[in-house]
């Protein structure tokens, strides 16, 4: 491991990396602002006469350079301030989910094209799998037809600060948990003790926490080159190729094993999980000897019933993680399915296949949450 000083000093580089701006004033329209802290509330003004400029040209109250703007609609306040949000999000690849379904009509206007009435109906999905923080609602508006407009504002320069803090956070969390292998304190002993953990078990653990971090810092540094493009670079202050490659060291000598309740599709199922284990640098070992995990399936798939002509097929095949020197379960969860055919084998492979990609993406994610 070595230490690196910063590629640019990042207090001083995001002090200058925008010029200071004024607060946003509903009665300065054209002047350019920041925008109000996430906490703020933005004021819902009475339709005008005419449209807000905001809506068509966010860029002239928020410039480019010193903002990320997003305008959204919808049939009420809430769906138009999460479309605006959303649209932000998907600057830094973030999905937005939330289910929601509705009928609207809505007055659009175009260039050239006057005015014409949209009825629609729309499924839209707005989840996120992370909040952007610092992302706040500027503005919002509803038209004379009912229709909700909102603009979601996110200022480059605090986002910037934020997203630099969290990654030397990172960097000092990962330097302690790295020195921690050579020099594992109290804690980390007590933990050893108290699980009475082989080795290898121990250092996987820390060996996810630090992939965990490595991830998260290199998800961190993504957004601060969208947020201040050139201006701002946190140097590690760790080795981080040689954190990943002691990441895969670690995982790859974990020893585990795979059994499941005799059945006639075992090993495809198996097979699915080994899948899971691969993705993570984890091999499967034959033998049950000086094991570290074990991970047992029970399976239960019925015959296929049959139904004006439809085969259906059904099976559920529960999982269990289990600390292999202990015997103590770390994790379980089950995975159901239901597949038809108008043959029965086919259903049967229609079915199986649905089980084993389920299982590759949740044993992954129920492994990483044991090892956490």
């Amino acid at each position: 491991m070595h230490a690196a000083k910063l590629v640019t000093p990042v207090l001083a580089a995001l002090t200058s990396l925008l010029p200071a701006c004024a607060t946003v004033t509903a009665s300065a329209p054209h002047g350019e602002a920041t925008v109000p802290k996430a906490t703020a509330a933005a004021t819902l003004t009475p339709p005008p006469t005419i449209r807000p400029d905001w809506i068509d040209t966010p860029g002239r109250r928020f410039p480019a350079q010193r903002f990320l703007t997003g305008v959204g609609s919808g049939i009420d306040r809430t769906t138009a301030d999460n479309r605006a949000k959303a649209l932000i999000a998907e600057v830094f690849s973030a999905r937005i989910e939330a289910s929601s379904s509705f009928s609207e009509s809505e007055r659009l206007v175009g260039q050239g094209q006057g005015e014409r009435l949209q009825s629609s109906r729309q499924a839209i999905r707005t989840t996120t799998r992370r909040d952007i923080a610092g992302v706040a609602i500027a503005e919002s508006w509803r038209d004379e037809t009912g229709l909700f407009w909102s603009l979601a504002v996110l200022d480059r320069q605090r986002a910037a600060q934020t997203f630099a803090a969290e990654i030397e956070s990172l960097d000092a969390r990962l330097a302690r948990d790295l020195a921690a292998e050579t020099a594992p304190d109290d804690q980390d002993k007590a933990e050893a003790n108290a699980i009475q953990s082989a080795p290898s078990l121990s250092r996987a653990r820390r060996a996810v926490r630090v992939q965990a971090a490595l991830r998260k810092r290199d998800q961190l540094s993504r957004d601060l080159a969208i947020v201040a493009p050139g201006h701002v670079v946190v140097a590690p202050t760790v080795d981080l190729v040689a954190a990943e490659r002691w990441v895969n060291e670690s995982l790859r000598q974990l020893i585990v094993t795979i059994a499941a309740d005799p059945h006639p599709n075992s090993e495809s199922l198996i097979s699915s999980v080994s899948r899971s284990l691969a993705s993570l640098g984890i091999g499967v070992a034959k033998s049950a000897e000086a094991a570290d995990l074990r991970i047992h399936l029970a399976i239960s798939i019925t015959p296929p019933l049959v139904q004006d002509g439809w085969h259906l097929a059904r099976g559920t095949v529960r999982v269990d993680i289990l600390d292999a020197r202990q015997n103590q379960e770390l994790r379980s969860f089950e995975v159901s399915g239901r597949k038809s055919s108008t043959d029965a084998v086919e259903a049967e492979r229609r079915l199986l296949k649905a089980l084993g990609d389920n299982l590759t993406d949740k044993t992954r994610d129920a492994l990483l949450e044991a090892l956490r």
